[in-house]
């Protein structure tokens, strides 16, 4: 959803400019992190991840703002911010899937792994289509505020439920 953002606000050459500064911390990141995980800190790289993306998103709903005063600082911040969102998804995929996994038997990592992926794609199809219904009746910067405070709502749920009780049954 950045390049159909990007075109009404006039930002040019999104695709693939967005597509390399995301990808590129996505990948190198999953890496670096990595480390962490498996040092046990899963539920703090996980939040840490939670919160560049929250902060991502709230950002991204300013930028319709943003243009009409300085279109120039508008862009700079339009590809800052498919950067901290690469930084944020990349640390916090592979550390969610190392939190299934530790909750789940040894007889049961595959079913953990399949479920994890299942959820994730199930809930980045909902958040399109919740998203593009919200800009179709609305603005592209309503629905990304929309799902900022929905990432607020999960990350409170993160932090307050599933840490917890991930550590009281991790198995590993």
């Amino acid at each position: 959803m950045l390049p159909c953002t990007a075109q009404p606000n006039r930002i040019e050459h999104t695709n693939r400019i967005l597509l390399h500064l995301y990808g590129s911390r996505y990948g190198h990141l999953r890496v670096s992190f990595r480390k962490l995980v498996d040092r046990g800190k899963i539920t703090q790289v996980i939040a840490a991840g939670l919160y560049l993306v929250v902060f991502s998103f709230f950002l991204l709903s300013t930028c319709v703002y943003l243009i009409q005063w300085n279109d120039t600082a508008c862009t700079l911040l339009f590809f800052g911010i498919a950067l901290l969102m690469g930084v944020g998804f990349g640390i916090m995929f592979p550390a969610f899937n190392t939190l299934f996994v530790n909750l789940a038997p040894n007889s049961q990592r595959g079913t953990a792994t399949s479920t994890y992926l299942t959820s994730w794609d199930v809930g980045i199809g909902i958040g399109m289509l919740t998203g593009g219904y919200i800009a179709e009746i609305s603005t592209f910067d309503k629905a990304y505020l929309f799902g900022a405070c929905l990432t607020v709502v999960s990350a409170l749920y993160f932090k307050l439920k599933v840490t917890p009780h991930y550590h009281k049954n991790k198995l590993r």
